[in-house]
């Protein structure tokens, strides 16, 4: 028996009952010799809390000297049968299947927590909902005035298998006999279903899905015999296949289904290997896998990585695989399936041994997840005392040795994961780039060599086509491609971030167009395609620019010095001022982005960096004045009267700024009253020209706003 996982709820939780039920009663709990059950129980389930304080029926059961022990499947199925018997409507059915669900979970969950194995507490909770499942079956069924035996209920998935949880759905399908009334049969359904699956004071008897029926949610909720034999034999799908492995009848005619599951065989297990199903289970484990990335993915223990999931998908797929071959493996259960692929040498025994362990720990923990508070999740719990609790109920002595367990099983169960069906791949990177470049430019299917190299199939398609295009431009830059792809491949190849780098090589290629000079550099000196690739990965600021600007990477090809102010200054004469500022902004994109390689190669240190993005700063500041003092005294066709300044404050009058830093700029004159209107006409259109976005690039944006009295002060 465990500790109690949460002794001040339990306490707290006692003195609710002694209140509820008064001294009397709490005495003969206190001298039960389940008593200490009871504690474990209410210090670890609020559900269950809830329930003792409303049910004085199912609190009796820890009074008495009877063992607590949850009823067996026929003795609760008749007790189950003779109640409904009984009932006069709806309501009172829901009702006593609800009663009947919470008083069994109750002695489940107290003689799990008392250290009932995991394979046991998931065969007591799937008799349970199959006697309910009957029970509910057999008063629709009297309602609608329908024969039990013309109707059948199939169980999928963990129901199928006899391994529920306490909260998890159940994966059902209907059929019916097809001289039924189809609309009768189809209310009765829809009945039967809202019985098991409504909420009624805040509990439901089992939550039903009813998605692995034929046709998915868009197929119809009951389908004849004949027809599901017809669908299943021609129509079936191959995740379909994996899930009728697990499928078994519950209710209505249960001999005519294992009749139905019987006769599918041939096309559950073919006898000869199917390489186009081969395919689709493939399909199915990228899929899988996919989920398993998804954001939020990784606290749930169901689909996260190294999850539950994972290995029912390659149980079930390797008994599909291989159940044609070998009769033994055609079960329902996870367990004794990966028993039987251990002695058929199908799986290592090691390894086996280790799924096992992992499933049982797994879904031990799903288990006490979903207890706590009977919701059906198999997210661990944010609160630090909710994941304490958890901890406790699974016998670790902290939080942090639970998650290291849990932690170190999951990276077992995902690298068995990863390698089921992996493809052979070639071992060393010159092979693979070898391979890569054949295949890309023969055509030939490139499925096997995008999960080597960790990326979708799709994206090394769309690489592919630009191999293929027969534009004269087109083909231009397809023969310059074709020149340096070795070189490409074995640098695309040592990123870690492979997926990223090349489907931001081919925006790039893209948005590139014609520019072939740059294309050419670049297979002149692949090391400054690494450099370019290795910043696509590591800086979305870059990358932003360089999409938006890609000529901008004409930068690797020059030196990295910045400059002078007046080789600049003499650059720009004779041009149009929007020629020189569009130039300018040339200037410092290119310069931000050279300083950014230096600083990501660390050939800069700190205080380098600053000082020259503050140089750079300072030098677009100074010639844009320039241009638009030049631009506003030809239009004025005068001088600016009196004298002008730009002050910088805050990073540029520190000459700190950093790679995003906005300009503090403070605009001070001197002169008369006509000096005064002069110089804000030129403070305005100097922000303007410090800003704009044009042709060249981004400019820097200007904030005035610490000049004396903010924004409500005079601009200059």
């Amino acid at each position: 028996m465990i500790p109690i996982p949460d002794p001040e709820a339990a306490e707290r939780h006692l003195e609710t009952l002694r209140e509820t039920y008064g001294g009397e009663i709490f005495s003969k709990l206190k001298a039960s010799p389940h008593f200490p059950a009871l504690k474990i129980l209410l210090g670890f389930s609020p559900y269950a809390a809830r329930l003792l304080w409303r049910s004085p029926e199912i609190l009796a059961l820890f009074k008495g000297e009877a063992p607590l022990r949850p009823q067996g499947f026929r003795s609760l199925l008749r007790e189950i049968s003779q109640n409904l018997s009984l009932a006069e409507d709806f309501s009172e059915a829901a009702r006593k299947l609800r009663f009947f669900k919470q008083r069994e979970v109750i002695l489940i969950l107290a003689s799990d927590l008392s250290g009932e194995n995991f394979t046991r507490t998931a065969f007591r909770i799937s008799f349970l909902a199959e006697a309910l499942v009957r029970g509910a079956l057999e008063f629709t069924a009297r309602l609608f005035g329908i024969p039990v035996s013309k109707l059948l209920v199939i169980a999928f998935g963990k129901f199928g298998g006899r391994e529920l949880n306490y909260a998890s759905d159940i994966d059902l399908a209907y059929f019916h006999h097809p001289k039924v009334d189809k609309v009768q049969v189809i209310r009765l359904w829809e009945t039967f279903t809202r019985l098991l699956d409504a909420l009624l004071e805040g509990d439901r008897v089992w939550r039903v899905d009813l998605r692995l029926r034929p046709g998915g949610k868009d197929g119809e909720i009951s389908l004849s015999f004949p027809a599901a034999k017809e669908y299943y034999l021609y129509q079936i799908h191959p995740f379909e296949r994996l899930a009728l492995i697990r499928a078994r009848p519950v209710a209505g005619h249960i001999d005519l289904g294992y009749h139905i599951l019987a006769s599918l065989r041939p096309v559950l297990y073919p006898r000869y290997l199917d390489y186009a199903y081969l395919e689709h289970v493939r399909d199915l484990k990228a899929r899988i896998h996919q989920e398993a990335q998804k954001k939020g993915a990784q606290e749930d223990l169901k689909i996260g990585t190294g999850g539950i999931r994972e290995i029912e998908f390659l149980t079930q797929a390797l008994q599909s695989i291989y159940g044609g071959k070998y009769p033994s493996l055609r079960r329902r259960r996870i367990i004794p399936a990966l028993h039987q692929l251990s002695h058929l040498e199908l799986l290592e025994p090691s390894e086996t041994q280790d799924l096992i362990r992992a499933y049982t720990f797994l879904r031990t923990v799903e288990h006490r997840i979903q207890a706590r508070y009977f919701q059906q999740t198999a997210k661990l719990p944010r609160e630090p005392l909710a994941r304490q609790v958890l901890a406790r109920s699974l016998g670790f002595a902290s939080e942090e040795d639970f998650l290291a367990a849990l932690e170190s099983t999951r990276q077992r169960v995902s690298s068995k994961f990863q390698a089921f069906l992996a493809p052979r791949c070639p071992a060393k990177r010159s092979e693979l780039a070898a391979e890569l470049e054949e295949k890309i430019l023969s055509g030939e299917p490139l499925d096997e060599l995008a999960s080597c190299v960790e990326v979708p199939t799709s994206l090394l398609e769309d690489w592919r086509r630009f191999f293929q295009v027969r534009t004269p431009l087109g083909q231009k830059r397809s023969a310059l491609l074709r020149t340096f792809l070795p070189s490409f491949l074995e640098v695309w190849l040592s990123l870690p971030e492979r997926e990223k780098a090349l489907r931001r090589w081919l925006t790039f290629l893209e948005r590139l167009g014609g520019r072939l000079s740059l294309l050419r550099a670049f297979s002149e000196k692949p090391q400054n395609l690494y450099r370019l690739l290795k910043i696509f990965t590591l800086s979305e600021f870059l990358w932003a620019r360089l999409e938006k600007q890609p000529e901008l990477a004409e930068v690797f090809f020059e030196p990295f010095d910045l400059p002078e102010e007046e080789a600049l200054r003499r650059s720009l004469k004779g041009l149009s001022y929007d020629e020189a500022l569009s130039l300018l902004r040339v200037f410092k994109n290119q310069n931000l982005i050279s300083t950014a390689l230096l600083d990501l190669e660390r050939k800069l240190d700190l205080p380098g960096v600053l000082a020259r993005l503050s140089q750079m700063a300072e030098t677009f500041a100074r010639l844009v004045y320039e241009i638009t003092l030049s631009r506003l005294q030809q239009e004025w066709q005068r001088e600016l009267p009196g004298r002008f300044c730009v002050l910088a404050l805050g990073k540029l009058g520190a000459r700190e700024v950093g790679y995003r830093s906005d300009l503090d700029l403070v605009f001070v004159f001197e002169g008369s009253k006509e000096a005064a209107f002069w110089s804000a006409k030129l403070a305005q259109r100097y922000l303007s020209y410090l800003s704009m976005r044009m042709s060249g690039g981004e400019g820097y944006p200007v904030d005035p706003r610490l000049r004396p009295e903010g924004r409500k002060g005079p601009l200059t």
